[in-house]
């Protein structure tokens, strides 16, 4: 758990409420210097050093007078090996370290916040741990500072300051928070500064996820019947209703939903602490929340708090393909099915007087097939804990034949012996068309579709010539087609 510094003041514009009891608003800035492939993150002039900036440096440990961006320290002896701060980020996320000039009150950080309003309660805080793993070093101490954004700049609280300590066990991510209200609508300007001068002595620190947040009134949200999650299916729009805490200090509300970007949007019309709604037939996942301020601050968010978000994830009805026809070849190489769906809760059958022990596995999306007779293999779906409605059933042929068997001789004299030209297995495919020419083209023989006959050696009653034949076999299956030639022999 993280350590949490709160300054308390005793003057009228600074919040002194325990944080526990208060909500922020949305971060009016938040620098969690993003994310990369590469060790070293890029550049960002002027960024660090206010007044005298620091110099980019893409060296794991940057040398005095310098900065670096970087997703780990695990390059560095002297460092506590560490990721980022920032939840979700990974392997990836960057986090700033500065090396301090050997002089005091070095700045590490400075932003301009814009968009505040007098009066408003802010929380300015930032995530720092203290890295060097050598024990005897001098502890930094840090300053969070809040000036306004004139010339000269005018100091709105005290500086907390506060020490970032060595640890014996490893990287320690500290938590320190300070409170502000700017005395008038407009900008501030956020600093994190080095108290303790730098240099080879002194403990280094990272530094990552620095928010400015409104800061004011916990106020909650839940459905009725409690909890800030439902599911429902996209077959069936549901009705919900939901109740945010009631604002004081004559605070007013608004409901908004979340867009597919991040953005927040107001929705109309929605001013009360009760708002009931619709669900939606499109499958996704819909955000809700209420934000909370004053009457004359609450259409900016950066004077607004915000309650927990609410959930309604619509699951999308349960689909099953089983695939394009496919051709198998009896006793060949099995074919593989080409089912999918978007439901972990499937299984095959076969229809009506086939085998289903000719599947490979009938629990798997794509099973092989080897069937002895032509076959449909049917594939069922129903819904699991990502899908919905009804169950939904797709089906697919398999089409069986035989290896085709065609002589290269036959001798049509009659004898009874190898009289005439049979294709063997023609008849196990469904459509065949067998043509034969001779050697100027002329089709002497022609046979389509089912039960497909031999040729006898005849063109138009007449036996034909003893010579070589040249056939086309097209099996209207999977594309196949045959060509070759046949020798009559008399």
């Amino acid at each position: 758990m993280y350590k949490r510094y709160i300054l308390t003041l005793i003057v009228v514009f600074v919040a002194v409420k325990a944080f526990a009891q208060n909500g922020l608003g949305d971060p009016v800035i938040y620098r969690n210097f993003i994310s990369g492939n590469s060790l070293h993150g890029a550049e960002i002039p002027g960024f660090v050093g206010g007044t005298a900036p620091y110099s980019f440096s893409t060296a794991d440990m940057p040398p005095e007078g310098s900065y670096t961006l970087i997703n780990n320290t695990n390059t560095v002896s002297a460092w506590w090996p560490t990721l980022d701060h920032t939840p979700g980020d990974g392997n990836n996320g960057y986090m700033l370290i500065v090396k301090t000039r050997s002089v005091g009150f070095q700045v590490l950080f400075e932003q301009g916040v814009d968009n505040l309003c007098a009066g408003t309660n802010y929380e300015f805080g930032a995530f720092i741990a203290n890295i060097s793993r050598n024990p005897g070093a001098v502890t930094p101490r840090i300053r969070l500072r809040v000036e306004t954004n004139t010339t000269p700049r005018v100091q709105i609280v005290p500086d907390l300051a506060i020490p970032i300590n060595y640890s014996a066990t490893g990287a320690v991510w500290a938590n320190p928070i300070m409170n502000f209200s700017p005395m008038a609508n407009g900008s501030v300007i956020v600093s994190i500064i080095s108290e303790t001068p730098g240099g080879a002595s002194t403990d280094d620190l990272a530094i990552d996820d620095i928010t400015v947040n409104a800061e004011g009134q916990k106020i909650d949200a839940a459905f009725d019947n409690g909890g800030d999650y439902r599911p429902v299916c996209a077959d069936s729009p549901t009705s919900f209703s939901a109740t945010a805490t009631t604002p004081t200090s004559g605070n007013v509300i608004k409901w908004q939903r979340k867009l597919d970007d991040g953005a927040w949007v107001d929705i109309p019309g929605e001013t009360s602490t009760k708002i009931t709604f619709l669900s939606a037939t499109v499958p996704g996942t819909y955000r809700y929340r209420a934000a909370s301020a004053s009457p004359d601050k609450i259409a900016k968010f950066s004077c607004s708090v915000v309650t927990n978000e609410l959930t309604v994830w619509v699951k999308p009805l349960v689909t099953a393909s089983a695939g394009s026809q496919k051709f198998y070849l009896r006793g060949g190489t099995p074919v593989m099915l080409q089912g999918s769906s978007n439901s972990g809760s499937f299984f095959w059958t076969v229809e009506s007087g086939a085998d289903i022990s000719s599947l490979s596995s009938s629990t798997e999306l794509t099973p092989f097939a080897s069937p002895n007779q032509t076959t449909v293999y049917v594939l069922h779906a129903s819904g699991d804990a990502n899908t919905c409605g009804p169950d939904i059933i797709s089906k697919v042929t398999v089409a069986v034949a035989d290896d085709i068997m065609l002589p290269n001789t036959f001798t049509p004299n009659g004898d009874g012996i190898n009289d005439k030209w049979v294709i063997g297995g023609i008849n196990s495919y469904q459509n065949p068309l067998v043509q034969v020419y001779d050697r100027n083209g002329q089709l002497v023989y022609r046979s389509a579709g089912a039960n497909t006959s031999a040729w006898d050696g005849t063109y138009k009653g007449k036996n034909v010539p003893t010579g070589n034949y040249y056939y086309i076999v097209d099996l209207n299956t999977n594309g196949i087609k045959l060509t070759g030639s046949v020798t009559v022999l008399r």
